[in-house]
This record gives structure tokens, sequence and C-alpha cells, in this order.
């Protein structure tokens, strides 16, 4: 059949591209029997707290059946190389519902530790997905940290194993946990200086960044005597691992402080990310007098009124002009003629 209008040629062409797409659509399966193992790497901060998290789908009319790992990790006995569980693992269905039928085990191994999350024989007759959390903390279970560096977390075989009612198997490498250490340090110069009432005094404030990652920090002073205390600013921003802050602190001496008065200063950095992550350094103001002049010049009084020194030289070198003056009068002066 030939068209006589190209327009009329379009109908029988889109109508053939959406009954072919329709049936694409249609034969492409809803979901699958599958699992999703946890990302990697993980990064967590010293003594912090990180999540495990997966999934598993089943899609089948037969019921599913699993085993998640088992997990472990290897600690050689050494707490700074251990992470210990936060709570029970949770396995539970998109809906929030718990999933039925799961038995969760964890315990020591050589050399190690390991968490075992799997059906308890008699299977997983719902379908759908459902998601496992295994909530570690970056330290062992007596609170000791683990050190900065990486360590890895595995899966038995390296592989999550599913049953319905065929096996299937999902590889699943090691879990790479990057713990960062978090820590600052703070000093300040010069420990104590001393300064008359009213008089400010500056000390220098250096904040170093001892951790493995950039920080922020926020800086507060405090003090026992209450004086005016002034910090250039009270945040520092982006500092780097092994880099420094600089900031300054002027203390004001109170204008009725009594001599030898002190006051104790404590300048604290505290990170934002981990507000617990601080250090403080002190430093010490002390009010002085200002000593009179150890050998006081008298002023003559003469009727009355007060002669400064100045004055005084003056009157002397004119003394000394006139006695000069009558000098040489004398010498100059005729001799009398004898007769």
């Amino acid at each position: 059949m030939r068209f006589k209008n190209f327009k009329y040629r379009l109908v029988p062409i889109s109508l053939i591209f959406a009954t072919v797409l329709s049936l694409i659509i249609i034969a492409a399966p809803v979901s699958a029997t599958s699992a999703t193992p946890p990302s990697s790497p993980i990064t967590v901060q010293q003594g912090k707290v990180f999540l495990l998290r997966g999934t598993i789908t089943f899609d089948r009319p037969d019921t599913g059946y699993f085993i998640w790992g088992p997990v472990y990790w290897y600690h050689y006995g050494d707490p700074t190389e251990n992470f210990s569980l936060e709570n029970t693992p949770s396995v539970y269905w998109t809906d929030g519902s718990p999933v039925e039928n799961i038995t969760i085990e964890n315990y020591g191994i050589t050399n190690g530790w390991q968490v075992v999350i799997q059906d308890n024989g008699d299977g997983i007759a719902r379908n759908g997905t459902f998601t496992i959390n295994i909530w570690l903390r970056a330290a062992s279970p007596d609170g000791t940290p683990h050190k900065v560096g990486s360590e890895n977390i595995y899966f038995a075989a390296n592989r999550i194993t599913l049953w319905e009612p065929d096996q299937i198997t999902v590889p699943t490498g090691p879990i790479t946990i990057q713990v960062l250490g978090r820590g600052v340090d703070v000093s300040i110069s010069p420990a104590n200086q001393s300064g008359s009432p009213g008089s400010s005094l500056t000390y220098f404030i250096t904040v170093m960044n001892t951790e493995t990652q950039n920080d922020n920090y926020d800086l507060t002073v405090s003090d026992d005597s209450g004086w005016t205390l002034m910090l250039s600013q009270n945040k520092l921003v982006n500092i780097g691992p092994g880099e420094n802050g600089n900031v300054t602190l002027t203390v004001t001496v109170p204008e009725d402080a009594e001599n030898g008065a002190t006051d104790g200063i404590t300048i604290t950095a505290a990170s934002r990310a981990d507000p617990a992550v601080s250090d403080s350094a002190t430093c010490i103001a002390i009010a002085t007098e200002v000593p009179p002049s150890p050998h006081p010049i008298p002023y003559p009084i003469i009727g009355g009124v007060v002669i400064g020194v100045g004055t005084v030289v003056v009157i002397l070198l004119l003394l000394k002009r006139r006695r000069a003056l009558r000098f040489s009068r004398q010498i100059l002066k005729p001799a009398v003629k004898l007769r």
C-alpha cells in the first residue's frame, strides 16, 4: 500500500515503535535476587562509630536463604587494631519492619572477631529488599582508640551467598576502614608578663592541627580575676594537617589593680567537627606600679617661685660672665701717675 501523504505514514510507524517499547518494558524484570555489599573505603575518626550497610533482595516464588559473611577482622591481641560492636546488628525491610527468621552471632576467632548474620533455616518467605546494618566503633571494647591507618574487614570467602532456590554468589572484597586521627595543640607566648595599671599586654597564641585531615577550631578565653580580655579572632578555619593558626590576645590591666595583682588566663581551641577534641594553654598577667625616680633633683625656690634646673644654669652662667667682665675692667684700668 502506498501513502499519498507523508503524514499518514507516521501513524503506523509510531504505533509499531510504541508496541515494541511496551514489550521491552513488560519484559524487563522489576528486580532480581541479589545482594549489595557495604561500600569501601569507609572513613572514620579514632574512637568514632561507623556503619557497614548492605542489602539483599529476594524476588522469586521460592523461599529465600542467605549467609551474610561471616564478617570478620583481625586484631592479633593489640587493642589499637581492634574494632567493637556498638550495638546489635539490625536486619529490616524497606518498610521498617524486622525480617523474620534471622540469627545474629558475634564471637572471637583466632587473632580476631567475627559477626555472622543468616536465616535460621526456615528461610525468608517474603519477597522484597531488606537492609543489614552492622554498627562498629573504631576502638577496642575497653575503649582504646584504633590506631591511625587503614584496616580491612573481610567477608568469608569474599562473598555473600543466597539461595532462592538456586545458589547465587555475590563477590565481596575486603572493606577498607580508613581511621583518621584528630588532635590539636595550643601554645602561648610569653608565659607571663607585667604592666602598669591601665596598660595593655599582648600574647601570641599558636594552634597546631596534629590530626590527619583539615579542621576548623573555635577559640575561647577565660581568666581568674575578670580583667579585660580580647582575642584578635575567635575561630580558625581550614587548618591543614601539621599547619598552624595564629591569633593574638590582648589583656588590659585594670586602672585600680594593686601592685603585684595577677590574672591567670586560659585559651582553649576546640574542633568544630568534634568539640571533645580540644587543647588549652595558660598565661599570667601581672600588675606593677611605675617606680618613682631614684634620685629626685631638688628645685630652688626664690621669692616663692620654683626655679627649674635650666633657669639655675642660666643664672650661674650670667653671674660667671659678670665676674669675668669686672676682672677684665680692672686689668684694663690705667695706672695712676706719680708726681
